[in-house]
């Protein structure tokens, strides 16, 4: 235990410091680095202070080129240790790359660059320095070589056209074109302006005299003076405003229209009565039609109440407490109501009543009755009885219906607490006349108040019952208590007598013990009345039967009841005198005797009290239940007054909205009625004219609408129509008061009328009109001057009249005096007579002074009763007429009223516009040119107006106007010309050529340089319209400057047609490049239906590029046609003996070529006898479970479901499911057989194995590595197959050709390695030293991994090569030879034909192409040649070919996007991320002349040309460029060409219409060596173990092994079946079970 716990804890221990240990060493590692990189900034710094370097900062040769966004987060100290060291080995690997770090130390080696953890201090200051200096001008390099590739003629079809590496570089051409275009589009701008700015000045300067008679400016100043002078007068907003007043206040009285002549008004109150007549009409019919509805709502509201409360869930629900009698008038209420509704005989009473009867057939089963057979079954005809009877032909249909209600009834009820099962019934007999549904509802309900009260009184009696039994057994027990109450009395009186006197008081205890018996006896009493109720509830659910004799027993007992009440009263009279003689007796202590009797008596009084409480308890008990005590009838007037109460209410509301309603009507009646006589008084007829009361009815009721208007204008409007509409005989059929009231309205509407329009007065449309009644209204104020001036005139002579006429008065008065005075002076009397005297003298001069007033009086009496009237008078019409105007202003205004209708221009009543811009006329050139347009109508205008003039005068005006405006017009015809069409045209024509050529954009999409064509066209369009435009300029100035214009337009011209034709050539690349990046095509190429692209025959191909390379022919493809065998077609091919003679040459041309292939495949078979060619497959392509499955479970474009699993590897769906790997390893075990036995002889064995090498991605290797040790190498020695990872990644750029970063932000995007790559990637991996060592002298490389039909190390391609000393050479197809076997060259020809168009330069490069299938020649020499020249240029042969998924990040379109501005955003890759470019370099230009120019020595070429149709055929090709229909194809093809190996060797098939049969390459290579497996056989399965090479039977240079080969395959049979067993048994290899331990 000790042991185990050490071990544990040393365990323990080990682990943590085992952590504590990595911990330590990556802070170290941290610290290490950042002082690394803190020493290099520093070292940066101390440089920069020496003037070695231009600055501190990371980078110097990414600034250098630009690149500045690769160093700018290490710059910006965003990076973390870590990923700057990332970042600095990526870059230095790219150096490597790149040939930039060959001074460095690490990276002259052919080894990749190692991790950054495994350099020393040196090493990682190099890797830095590489980064710091290394230049990203890659594009700037590859660009130079773009066209010299593009001109490349060999193409690999399963890559872009090798046109499309001069795309990048072809955008230059039309973005040069056009900025020229641009700077020529602008200086043809300003000469075209030049030149008609000198044709308009000319023109402009002799109209300038003509335009000055238009004098609109001094009419508008009149104007403007006018309405300046009528504001003064008294035309103001406030006197209409006050105007307007006074009208509504007429109007308001109301007006009334009286006629003067009885008749009229007769015939007015007969039109009033009417309309009044038809308006109580409509509202009667309305009335009386919304009551009806009314009445049938409230009906149906309270029918709907009465049903809602009546069937209300509380009453009916089986839980409910609601009493049965209840529930009953509940339904009653409906019966009731169905009863009324269908005695009413209506259709709407008969469905309320179905309603109703629906509801109380749905209630009746609820009111849980008990009910007999007989009661049930009356019920069932009541209930089908409350329907009415139907037609005697429905009656047994509806008794067949009712039977099945009543079945339901039965089986819904709860009189038993069990469900009936219906029982089928014997077809039903004609039923009995049943009552009516009223009867029907009176007797159904008297059926079940019957059932009800019958089930009240069965319950009454059975609690009667019980209740007699608890009594009998209460009186049981008092009997026997009484009687041991009188032995225990008896037993205390008999002590009582025996003891002596002075022990009285202790004989109570005797009592007392006595009466505690009684009490004892009491609580059993107690007891047994609580078992009396137990017995009530349990009798309560007895039978019928048996609470008839309970009934029965109760009537018995209540019969002999009366005797013991009587009985018990004189019991207990007797009781109450023996207590009071026991009472007295203790009393004078003496003790009572006791006798038997009086014990007895206590006993009975015990027992008849007993009974006086049960029978109070009884006479309790009868009293009424509440299930009993429910009044059916009130409870039904209850529930029907409710539904009442609601049903009036309703009523009462839907009557208020009614008269409202009728309100309504009544009035839009009236309104409707008085429009009608409005129309008819508008446009009467003669033969319907309406009389004269109805007229003035009408216009009557439109003063009163007038009165509505909203504003001052629209009321004095509706009053001036009113008015209108008043005839002559109407206004003298008018009493004096409304003809005045009319009047005055007419007065006050036609000043707030003129207020309105003299306000809004111009010299538009309707200004004579308005100056023409404002001339009428100056007249009118002028002659009220006047008149108010008499009139003021006549009152001051008539107020000095009265004055002289009082002063003479007052004269006379005071004469009269004092004549009195000097009388009474002469006189002198007495004292007394004096006063009376003077009193007489008094009187009698007051009588003269009154008789002087009143001759005054009598002088003018009626001018002193009339003066106060014409004074009032007076001040109305001076309120209405307003404040008096000044009589020179009034003057003024006529006089500008004259003068303005005086002139032409206002006669003429042109628009408002018009106006200002003839007040413009007298302005600059500039003004003249923008109004001289408007002078053309004034000659239509004029004539127009002199048609509606009717005075003499004015028309003369307007004539002389209309001669001024056409000779105006006729002067200035040219120059409106020039304005309004020349030069709008022209500067139309400016303004969309410019318009086009800046939204041009030099875009890689097809659809915009599409669009830039097509506007390029245009601008030429324009272009010669402008040219036309300016030569046709009339002045001498004009067409001088015309001239210069026209070179301008005519070198913008021809600009933009060398633009359009560079687009043209532009735009193939770019449909190419969008091909490329598998997007769709954004603008379509133009198509004719004749152009046809004639495919290449090998002569053609010959004769074109003869010189560049040797012509090998491995098919014959190039043999003479054989001649026709018709003898119509031989006589016109020259006849039998030309037949003759081109039958020899084809034989002998069959014959040299069989000669050739035989000596090239005996030397290809010897170079492979001697292990001197090599084979190098470039594959590894990852499958992707995106694409469409097929049945073999592979996608059409070479996905898988298993998303890692490689192309080489994967199941094709051949028969013997066998991959790509497995047959080129096939293939390859046959030649070394095939190359041994040829050289050495049948069964001699392989003495030089041949090498394969393949060429993967990195992440690939090692799953390859493992599934060709999974499988055993498929026969070969591992020592054979080599498998390598391809390390060349070259980078990824935008479509800027700036490098980027991929997500992480320190590393750089990289792209896949294309085809040319293997040269580099041999030397890298060390393959190329490999094939040194063992001697290889030519290599065959193999690009398109997936062609089925391909042969890899084909003897007669490599003897052919090898003997005519080829340095490099391809196998190549030739589309214009048909061929044996499917090929889908001609279909991708019209594929690249409708993807260019007809007129694409392209055209011809296409078919100058010569398609490469993929296989390639190399020698040794050449090999190492190139490896040199790689070494030498680093980027010799790259392409810049379009790329999707670029990374944004660091470039200048992600901080674009970042900062919402700046440049544009690069477009979107179908792929994701951005669009731009890879550096790709092709294996097809290793066999092309431009891999000659660069060697600088003579490098021998040949295109070997096969027949692609049986050697071709990839399985899922390389989208966009080569696709296949479907994995099946490929298949199919294999399968079809090994059928006719065996159908060539002899062999059969069962199905010979679609059968086929798989051959395995271990067989048979090429088709040889099948006769002695396959002649006379047939075959049914497409899968034969024959085929398969399980047969091993030596068939001479057919055998597939030598002899030596036995023990070996015999070893490898075992170790496979002991693997095999081991899986399925779970054994070792070893075959025996594992020894534990």
């Amino acid at each position: 235990m000790e042991l185990a716990f050490t071990g544990g804890f040393a365990w323990a221990t080990w682990q943590v410091l085992g952590r504590l240990q990595k911990h330590v060493s990556k802070i170290e590692k941290n610290i290490d680095d950042g002082r690394l990189l803190g020493d290099w900034n520093r070292e940066c710094k101390a440089q920069v202070a020496n003037k070695q370097r231009a600055s501190a900062a990371m980078g110097q040769g990414a600034a250098a080129s630009s690149h500045d966004h690769i160093f700018e987060e290490w710059r910006n100290k965003k990076l973390k240790p870590a990923q700057i060291t990332q970042l600095a080995t990526d870059l230095a690997e790219l150096a490597q790359w790149a040939g930039a770090g060959s001074w460095v130390p690490e990276l002259r080696t052919d080894e990749p660059v190692r991790p950054w953890t495994e350099y020393g201090s040196a090493g990682k200051v190099h890797l830095l320095q590489a980064a710091d200096a290394l230049e990203f001008n890659f594009a700037d390099v590859v660009k130079q070589q773009a066209e010299d590739l593009a001109r490349n003629w060999l193409w690999q079809v399963t890559e872009a056209l090798p046109a499309l590496s001069a795309e990048p570089v072809r955008s230059a051409g039309p973005s040069e074109r056009l900025g020229d275009l641009k700077t020529r589009l602008a200086a043809a701008e300003v000469a075209v302006r030049a030149a008609f700015d000198a044709e308009r000045r000319t023109q402009a300067g002799g109209l300038k005299l003509l335009v000055q008679p238009l004098a609109v400016a001094a009419c508008l100043r009149k104007i403007q003076m006018l309405k300046v002078l009528l504001e003064d007068v008294g035309l103001t907003g406030a006197a209409s405003a006050a105007a307007a007043e006074r009208i509504r206040t007429e109007l308001k009285a109301p007006l009334t229209l009286s006629a003067a002549d009885s008749t009229v008004a007769a015939q007015k109150d007969a039109a009033a009565a009417a309309v009044a007549a038809e308006a109580d009409a409509a509202v009667a019919a309305e009335r009386a039609t919304r009551m009806a509805e009314i009445d049938d709502a409230t009906a149906a509201t309270y029918r709907r109440v009465l049903t809602l409360q009546a069937a209300s869930p509380s009453h009916w629900h089986a839980s409910s407490s609601t009493p049965a009698l209840h529930r009953l008038g509940l339904l009653a209420a409906l019966m009731a109501e169905m009863a009324c509704c269908d005695a009413a005989g209506t259709k709407s009473g008969a469905a309320a009543a179905a309603a109703l009867v629906d509801a109380i057939r749905k209630l009746t089963p609820q009111m849980r009755v008990k009910l007999s057979e007989e009661e049930k079954s009356k019920e069932t005809e009541l209930l089908a009885a409350l329907t009415p009877a139907p037609p005697a032909a429905e009656a047994v249909a509806e008794a067949a219906d009712v039977s099945k209600e009543d079945g339901e009834v039965e089986a819904h009820s709860e009189a038993d607490g069990e469900a009936e099962a219906a029982e089928p019934s014997s077809p039903p007999s004609p039923p009995p006349a049943r009552p009516s549904p009223g009867a029907a509802a009176v007797q159904l309900r008297e059926l079940l108040e019957g059932a009800i009260r019958a089930e009240l009184a069965q319950r009454r009696a059975e609690r009667k019952a019980a209740r007699a039994a608890a009594r009998q057994a209460a009186k049981a027990e008092a009997k026997a208590a009484a009687a041991a109450a009188a032995a225990a009395a008896e037993a205390e009186a008999k002590a009582a007598a025996e003891q002596p006197a002075g022990e009285l008081p202790e004989a109570s205890a005797p009592a007392e013990a006595a009466a505690d018996p009684a009490e004892a006896a009491g609580r059993p009493e107690a007891a047994e009345q609580g078992a009396a109720d137990e017995e009530k509830e349990e009798e309560g659910k007895e039978e019928a039967d048996e609470g008839e004799a309970v009934k029965e027993q109760e009537e018995a007992e209540e019969g002999g009841k009366g005797e013991g009440a009587a009985e018990g009263a004189e019991e207990k009279v007797e009781k109450q005198e023996e207590e009071e003689a026991v009472a007295a007796q203790a009393e004078s202590g003496t003790p009572a005797p006791v006798s038997e009797e009086m014990g007895g008596a206590v006993v009975e009084a015990a027992a008849e009290e007993e009974n006086g409480n049960e029978e109070e308890e009884e006479e309790e008990e009868e009293a009424l239940t509440p299930d009993e005590a429910v009044d059916v009838e009130a409870v039904r007037r209850g529930v029907e007054a409710e539904a009442r109460a609601r049903a009036d209410a309703e009523k009462e509301g839907a009557v208020l909205k009614l008269q409202d309603a009728l309100d309504g009507l009544r009035a839009s009646t009236v309104v409707q009625a008085m429009k009608t006589l409005v129309g008819k008084v508008t446009a009467a007829a003669a033969d319907d004219a309406p009389d004269a009361g109805t007229r003035l009815l009408a216009i009557e009721y439109l003063f009163r609408d007038a009165a509505a208007a909203p504003t001052g204008v629209a009321l004095a409007g509706a009053v001036a129509d009113a008015v209108a509409k008043l005839t002559a005989a109407d206004r003298t059929a008018l009493d004096a008061a409304s003809a005045a009231a009319v009047l005055r309205l007419e007065t006050a509407a036609a000043r707030v009328k003129l207020t309105a329009d003299t306000a809004k007065l111009d010299m538009g449309p309707g200004c004579s009109e308005v100056l023409r009644r404002t001339d009428a209204w100056l007249a009118e104020q002028q002659e009220a001057v006047v008149a108010a001036a008499e009139r003021a005139a006549a009152r001051a002579a008539k107020a000095e009249a009265a004055k002289a006429a009082a002063e003479a008065a007052a004269a006379a008065k005071a004469e009269a005096a004092a004549e009195s005075e000097a009388t009474a002076d002469l006189e002198t009397p007495a004292p007394a007579d004096g006063a009376a005297e003077e009193g007489e003298a008094a009187e009698a001069a007051e009588a003269e002074t009154k008789a002087a007033e009143g001759e005054v009086a009598e002088a003018d009496p009626e001018q002193t009763q009339v003066a106060p009237e014409e004074g009032k008078q007076a001040e109305e019409e001076e309120e209405e007429a307003g404040p008096a105007g000044n009589p020179v202003r009034l003057a003024e205004g006529r006089t500008l009223v004259s003068e303005l209708l005086a002139e032409g221009l206002v006669l003429l009543e042109l628009p408002a516009p018009s106006n200002k811009k003839l007040q413009l006329t007298n302005k600059p050139d500039v003004a003249v040119q923008e109004v001289v347009g408007q002078l053309g109508p004034i000659g239509g205008s004029v004539d127009a107006r002199v048609g509606q003039v009717a005075e003499e005068a004015d028309r003369e005006k307007l004539l002389q106007v209309r001669a001024n405006a056409m000779s105006i017009y006729s002067a200035l015809t040219a120059f409106l010309r020039l304005e309004t069409e020349t030069w709008e045209s022209a500067k139309s024509d400016v303004e969309q050529a410019k318009k086009a050529v800046f939204g041009i954009k030099i875009e890689r999409r097809a659809e915009s340089l599409a669009a830039a064509m097509e506007a390029c066209g245009g601008v030429s369009e324009r272009c010669a319209a402008l040219a036309r435009a300016v030569l046709g300029l009339s002045t001498a100035e004009g067409r001088t400057a015309a001239v210069e214009a026209k070179a301008a337009l005519q070198g913008t011209a021809e600009l933009a047609q060398a633009l359009s034709a560079a687009l043209n050539d532009y735009i193939s690349y770019v449909r190419l490049r969008e091909h490329a990046l598998g997007i769709p095509i954004t603008a379509k190429a133009e198509l004719d239906e004749e152009c046809e692209l004639s495919l290449p025959t090998l002569d053609e191909m010959t004769s074109r590029h003869g010189e560049d390379a040797v012509w090998l022919d491995l098919a014959g493809l190039g043999l003479p046609p054989v001649p026709a065998e018709d003898e119509e077609e031989a006589e016109e091919e020259g006849g039998e003996e030309a037949r003759r003679e081109a039958e020899a040459a084809h034989e002998r041309a069959v014959e040299e070529l069989q000669q050739r292939l035989n000596d090239w495949h005996t030397t290809g078979l010897r170079l492979l006898a001697r292990g001197q060619a090599a084979l190098v497959t470039l594959g590894g392509k990852l499958q992707s479970s995106q694409s469409p499955r097929t049945p073999f479970g592979l996608s059409v474009d070479g996905s898988s479901g298993d998303g890692g699993e490689l192309r080489l590897t994967a199941d094709l769906g051949l028969p013997s499911a066998k991959s790509l790997v497995q047959l080129g390893a096939e293939k390859v075990a046959r030649l070394q057989l095939l190359a041994a036995e040829s050289v050495s002889g049948p069964n001699s064995g392989v003495a030089y194995p041949l090498h394969w090498y393949l060429l993967v991605p990195p992440a690939s290797v090692g799953h390859l590595k493992a599934f060709f040790e999974e499988k055993d190498f498929f026969g070969l020695l591992p020592s054979q197959v080599h498998v390598y990872g391809n390390l060349v990644r070259p980078p990824l750029m935008n479509e800027e050709f700036k490098v980027v970063l991929d997500s992480s932000g320190c590393r750089t995007a990289r792209s896949q390695p294309g085809s040319g790559e293997v040269f580099l990637a041999l030397r890298r991996c060390g393959a190329l030293s490999h094939m040194r060592r063992v001697g290889i002298r030519c290599l065959e490389v193999d690009c398109v991994e997936d062609n089925l039909l391909g042969r890899p190390l084909d003897p007669a391609f490599l003897g052919a090569c090898a003997a005519t000393a080829i340095d490099s050479a391809a196998k190549v197809a030739v589309p214009g030879v048909q061929t044996e076997g499917p090929s889908a060259l001609p279909e991708l020809y019209s594929r690249y034909l409708e993807l260019l168009g007809g007129s694409s330069p392209l055209l011809a490069t296409l078919g100058d192409a010569v398609p490469a299938l993929g296989s390639y020649y190399f020698s040794m020499d050449f090999v190492r040649r190139v490896d040199k020249l790689l070494r030498d240029q680093p980027l010799a042969l790259y392409r810049l070919a379009p790329a999707d998924k670029v990374p944004t990040r660091g470039t200048a379109a992600a901080a674009a996007a970042k900062s919402g501005g700046g440049a544009a955003a690069a477009p979107a890759a179908p792929g994701g991320g951005a669009a731009g470019y890879r550096l790709d370099r092709r294996l097809s230009d290793f066999a092309s002349p431009a891999i000659g120019r660069l060697l600088g020595g003579r490098v021998h070429l040949a295109m070997v040309a096969v027949d692609a149709g049986t050697e071709f055929a990839p399985v899922w090709g390389t989208a966009p460029f080569y696709r296949t229909a479907s994995p099946r194809a490929a298949v199919d093809a294999l399968l079809l060409q090994q059928t006719r190996w065996v159908e060539d060797s002899g062999g059969a098939l069962a199905d010979e219409e679609e059968g086929v049969v798989e051959v395995s390459p271990l067989v048979s290579y090429a088709g040889e060596g099948l006769g002695p497996l396959v002649e006379g056989k047939t075959f049914e399965e497409a899968y034969v173990h024959e085929l398969q090479g399980f047969a091993a039977e030596s068939t001479g240079s057919a055998s597939n092994v030598g002899i030596w080969a036995v023990p070996a395959l015999v070893l490898y049979g075992g170790v496979t079946a002991a693997k095999l067993l081991s899986k399925v048994c779970g054994l070792p290899v070893g075959g025996l079970p594992a020894v534990p331990g």
